[in-house]
């Protein structure tokens, strides 16, 4: 396993141990979910504002709008480069967390890196919500929201929703978006390799927040996509994910699974990093890397439409 960059090593070292993070509640005491996640906004929200003051003059006013039911963030960055499409995205926070608005300091430098307007989705969490009514729920307004050439991203739970949807907008026969990005996708609900994850942890963690997303059904095509069945006729995939992650496994299965189904996709599995290292910290080497080959594949891809021309990466 490669050593980071002295920057991503940083991150790392600034994380409490384990010990003193806490663990979610437990499964039906709706108030201390209630509480858990206004915790959650409130932190993430005010990084989320000095994200805002950090990048001001290189986006405009973030929009907040109403689209096909749920609240959307659009940030538009000053300096667009018009041969990257729009893109569509799909925040983590292991379905239980976050929002569009608390969700800026991983969509504000998002933008400014591609140089193209982001439209942040606000969809329901769980426990509150599941995932029977969370995908067609964010489906109804990404479909609001579509039009030729959009990308979808989704990071973490955000990438495994990203997956969903459009598995769900193929069913209903809707207009699919032009491709797919997927940052460390959450994409069986039931993964927990036993690896070095500085970020991550599953017993007692990742597994109670599958639970309420999913209840007893955590292997369900819709919750987890990996389950599914794809065909040919998919939007062409890159997935980035950190080497130090209990993703992994999982995350090269859904990448062979597409790969057998004739669906271009490309893997990025980056040395020494862990999960979702672009979102929580997009300044380190590696995330400009990663922002950079993002770039060049959306760019690609919105030059060159259809099913049997593999775009170059760089």
């Amino acid at each position: 396993m490669s050593t980071p960059s002295k920057e991503a090593r940083a991150f790392l070292e600034s994380l409490p141990p384990f010990e003193e993070r806490p663990f979610p509640p437990e499964i039906g005491d709706f108030s201390a979910w209630a509480a858990w996640q206004a915790h959650i906004e409130k932190v993430a929200g005010e990084r989320s504002e000095k994200t805002i003051q950090d990048y001001y003059d290189q986006i405009k006013p973030v929009a907040f709008k109403e689209a096909g039911g749920l609240e959307i963030a659009e940030i538009t960055p000053t300096q667009k480069d018009k041969s990257v499409p729009p893109l569509i995205f799909l925040h983590g926070g292991a379905y239980v967390g976050f929002s569009a608005r608390s969700s800026l300091f991983a969509t504000i430098p998002l933008a400014i890196r591609l140089g193209t307007t982001v439209t942040s989705v606000c969809y329901p969490l769980a426990p509150q919500s599941s995932f029977q009514s969370v995908v067609p729920a964010a489906a109804k307004t990404i479909i609001s929201l579509m039009k030729p050439g959009f990308a979808l991203m989704g990071d973490s739970a955000g990438g495994g929703l990203a997956i969903s949807v459009t598995q769900y907008m193929k069913r209903m026969k809707e207009r699919l978006p032009a491709s797919l990005v997927l940052s460390s996708p959450w994409v069986d609900l039931t993964a927990s390799d036993r690896i070095d994850d500085p970020i991550l942890r599953f017993k007692n963690d990742l597994e109670v927040c599958a639970k309420a997303y999913a209840a007893d059904d955590a292997k369900n095509p819709m919750a987890s996509p990996l389950y599914d069945t794809f065909t040919g006729d998919f939007p062409r995939v890159l997935t980035q994910m950190g080497e130090r992650e209990i993703f992994v496994s999982s995350v090269e299965a859904f990448h062979t699974k597409l790969t057998s189904a004739g669906i271009v996709n490309v893997l990025k599995v980056y040395d020494g990093m862990y999960h979702s290292f672009p979102v929580l910290t997009p300044e380190v080497p590696e995330s400009v890397v990663a922002f950079r080959q993002l770039k060049s594949f959306l760019k690609n891809n919105h030059m060159n439409i259809g099913p049997n021309n593999d775009p170059q990466q760089n």
